[in-house]
C-alpha cells in the first residue's frame, strides 16, 4: 500500500512544473449511495501558468487517494478543471475531507511570497442518520469570479445553492498562508456576498466557509457539513479590463403550480438562452431552448431547481410542483 501511494506521488509530482497557477479552489461532497461519497474538486487555473495536472491527491480522513482530472473548461477568467474520487466510511460520524496544493498564484498582495505559499481546503463531513439520506456541497455557481463595482467597493457574488434546500450560512476565514492579511473594510453579507475597498491595484486572496444546517426530526437545525472556497480576485484585470456581467432576471409563476409555468423577462434577453431543471439529487429532469412556457405536469411532486443559462450568465431558482 505505502509503495503504491509513493507511486501515485512520484507519478503526480513528474507532471508538475514548477510554476504557480491556482486562482480558485473549491471542493464539492456528494452522496452516491449508502456511506460512499463523491468528490468532485474545482481549481480555476491561470492560463499563462496551466500546470500539467492529471490528478490531485484528496485526504478523506480516513485514506489519502487520488481524484482524476475529468474535465476541461475555458471561462473568462482562466481554465477550469474538475477532478473526481470517491470514499466510502465505515459508518456515521465526523470526517475531515482536505485537498492541499503548493502552487497557489504569484503576486498576491495580503499574501507575502504567494508563490512558496500553499492552498489548503478543509470539508467536514457530518454523516447523520436522520432526514434526507443525501449530503451535497453548495453549488458554487459564479466560479469565473465575475465582480460588481459598487462606489468604492468591488464585490464577488458566489451565488451558492444547495440542492437539498438546506440553509447556508457564510464565514470569512483565513487563508492557509503566513503573513496573510485581511484587505481593508471587508464585509460578508447573510447571502455570501464578499464586498471590500481595495488597498491599491493586484491580486487579492480571500477563504470563505460556508456551512450546511437540515432540520432534523424535532424540526431543530443540524450542522451537516461544511466546505471552503479559496479564490482571488485581480482587481486590475477582472474588473477593469473582462468587464461585468449582467446577471439574468426573471420571474416564475404560478409557482408552485402542478402544470404550466410561466417565465417573464421584461428586458427579452433570455431568447438565446436555454433551461435546464434537476432533481434533488442533481439529475436532469427536464432540458429545452428558453420557451415562456414549460409543462412541468410530468414532474413527480416535489422541489425542484430550474436553471436559465446564455453564452455568459446563468441563473438558478427553486420550484415547487404540486399533486
Amino acid at each position: 500500500m505505502i509503495k503504491k501511494f509513493l507511486l501515485i506521488y512520484f507519478l503526480i509530482c513528474l507532471f508538475r512544473a514548477s510554476s504557480q497557477d491556482i486562482k480558485i479552489s473549491y471542493m464539492q461532497i456528494g452522496w452516491l449511495h449508502g456511506y460512499t461519497f463523491s468528490d468532485t474538486t474545482f481549481l480555476l487555473i491561470d492560463p499563462s501558468t496551466n500546470v500539467n495536472r492529471p490528478y490531485i491527491l484528496v485526504d478523506w480522513g480516513v485514506k489519502i487517494d487520488t481524484s482524476k482530472l475529468v474535465q476541461t473548461k475555458v471561462l473568462n477568467n482562466g481554465i477550469l478543471k474538475k477532478y473526481y474520487g470517491t470514499c466510502s466510511y465505515p459508518g456515521v460520524g465526523n470526517y475531515m475531507i482536505k485537498y492541499q496544493d503548493k502552487f497557489r498564484i504569484a503576486n498576491i498582495k495580503n499574501i507575502a511570497q504567494s508563490d512558496n505559499q500553499s492552498i489548503k481546503l478543509t470539508n467536514l463531513l457530518n454523516i447523520q442518520t436522520f432526514g434526507i439520506p443525501f449530503y451535497t456541497s453548495p453549488i458554487l455557481q459564479n466560479s469565473d469570479i465575475d465582480l460588481v463595482v459598487q462606489g468604492s467597493n468591488i464585490v464577488f457574488k458566489p451565488q451558492f445553492y444547495d440542492l437539498e434546500n438546506d440553509s447556508l450560512s457564510y464565514q470569512l476565514t483565513s487563508c492557509f498562508a503566513s503573513n496573510y492579511y485581511t484587505p481593508t473594510g471587508v464585509t460578508l453579507d447573510a447571502y455570501g456576498n464578499l464586498s471590500f475597498s481595495k488597498d491599491s491595484l493586484g491580486i487579492y486572496a480571500f477563504s470563505m466557509l460556508v456551512k450546511e444546517w437540515r432540520k432534523n426530526d424535532d424540526q431543530d437545525y443540524v450542522f451537516i457539513q461544511s466546505s471552503q472556497i479559496d479564490f482571488t480576485i485581480n482587481t486590475t484585470t477582472d474588473v477593469f479590463v473582462q468587464g461585468l456581467k449582467n446577471e439574468l432576471s426573471f420571474k416564475l409563476y404560478p409557482n408552485p403550480t402542478n402544470s404550466i409555468l410561466n417565465i417573464s423577462n421584461e428586458q427579452n434577453q433570455l431568447q438565446n438562452s436555454t433551461i435546464q431543471i434537476k432533481n434533488p439529487l442533481g439529475q436532469i429532469v427536464y432540458s429545452s431552448p428558453f420557451r415562456n412556457q414549460i409543462d412541468i405536469s410530468l414532474l413527480s411532486s416535489g422541489i425542484y431547481f430550474l436553471t436559465i443559462e446564455d453564452r455568459s450568465n446563468k441563473k438558478t431558482v427553486k420550484i415547487i410542483k404540486n399533486d
